[in-house]
């Protein structure tokens, strides 16, 4: 459980990633507290450079990130997304229950 002020707080690093990475970037990355996913319309090697790049720009930073690039389809927060069928689904974490 985090605390009082933890959402709140990762608003603001959120904010603040975005703003160092490069701005051509910035419109295809999206994140919600320790979680993101970017969608970029280029070739392969383009997204492993880009990969690279922002994993330079976190270690500038002291700060650590895992990217798995140039997959097709991803779960996401509670959602399934499908780029191969542009499609979307829900998506529950092995182990959660619904109450």
């Amino acid at each position: 459980m985090g605390g009082f002020d933890g959402a709140g707080t990762c608003e603001l690093v959120d904010l603040f990633l975005l703003s160092i990475l490069p701005p051509e970037y910035r419109n295809d990355i999206g994140l919600y507290t320790d979680d993101g996913l970017a969608a970029f319309d280029k070739q392969p090697r383009a997204i492993e450079n880009i990969k690279k790049q922002i994993c330079r720009t976190f270690n500038e930073h002291n700060l650590k990130i895992t990217i798995e690039a140039n997959k097709k389809c991803v779960n996401y927060l509670e959602a399934t997304f499908d780029l191969r069928t542009s499609s979307f689904k829900p998506y529950m974490k092995p182990g959660n229950t619904l109450q």
